[in-house]
């Protein structure tokens, strides 16, 4: 009997024995699993650094602004400097881009995503909080300047002609850019080979203004269709940015010999 008890106790004692190292095993893997945790730094504005930043309208080459003074580019820094590191994808929405340039000539991209709400350096490929209200604020201020100080005109002179049919033209195509400059829809449908259609409203019937710029050719006349063109230009404002293109004016006789405006592209 007194050797049956001493088995027992000695079966016991193993089992407990296993029970605890399987404990300190456990305990050891959970150890060695925990995830370490870090925090990525904020954003860096580089004040010191940054001498100029551009603001572009989505991810087009039209500009809101391009800030030098130190009041614009310390205003911005506050909005974007030590903005905290999100985590995740980054929206897609694209609303501005801001281009940051230093002395050195060292140019960082941020496009601003999440309606206004993130900011996303594509440099780095982290994206940042963002403070949405102030930076709306920010840019609405920036539109209004941009869009005040534009100037719709005509800002060169045409050369003279090379014989009077290129003269016609010249005055004609002149004409029709003051009509677009001034908004005048009955001087601009004056001017087309079809009067009474509207399928060129739409170069007036809209909220952008017209600065033309510069004359970039005037091309020969086309003796196989009776056409000549002059292609054009220009700046335009629309929702405070600025943007450039050109046009083709499209110029040939009517009926009556009279040079009109045929297309506009």
């Amino acid at each position: 009997m007194f050797l049956l008890l001493i088995i027992l106790l000695l079966i016991f004692a193993a089992g407990c024995g296993k029970t605890s190292n399987h404990s300190n095993e456990d305990n050891s893997d959970h150890v060695t699993q925990a995830p370490s945790v870090t925090e990525s730094p904020p954003f860096a504005f580089e004040r010191d650094h940054v001498t100029k930043a551009i603001i572009y309208m989505n991810a087009s080459e039209r500009i809101i602004a391009e800030l030098t003074d130190s009041d614009s580019l310390n205003r911005l820094g506050k909005l974007l400097d030590h903005a905290r590191v999100i985590s995740g994808a980054a929206p897609d929405d694209l609303l501005y881009t801001i281009v940051l340039e230093s002395g050195d000539e060292v140019s960082r991209a941020l496009d601003v995503t999440g309606n206004g709400s993130v900011f996303t350096d594509q440099t780095t490929k982290s994206s940042y909080e963002l403070d949405k209200k102030g930076f709306e604020k920010f840019v609405a201020e920036l539109k209004a300047i941009t869009a005040s100080n534009f100037e719709p005109k005509i800002d060169f002179d045409f050369p003279p002609g090379a014989d009077s049919d290129e003269e016609a033209v010249i005055a004609l195509v002149k004409k029709t850019m003051e009509a677009m400059v001034n908004k005048n829809m009955d001087e601009f449908h004056a001017n087309l080979e079809h009067p009474d259609q509207d399928y060129l409203d739409f170069l007036i019937d809209t909220y952008r203004l017209y600065r033309f710029t510069e004359l970039e050719l005037i091309e020969p006349f086309d003796a196989s269709n009776g056409r000549k063109n002059i292609r054009i230009r220009f700046e335009y404002e629309e929702d405070g940015a600025i943007g450039n293109s050109g046009y083709i004016f499209t110029s040939r006789k009517n009926k009556e010999g009279n040079w009109k405006i045929e297309n506009i592209d």
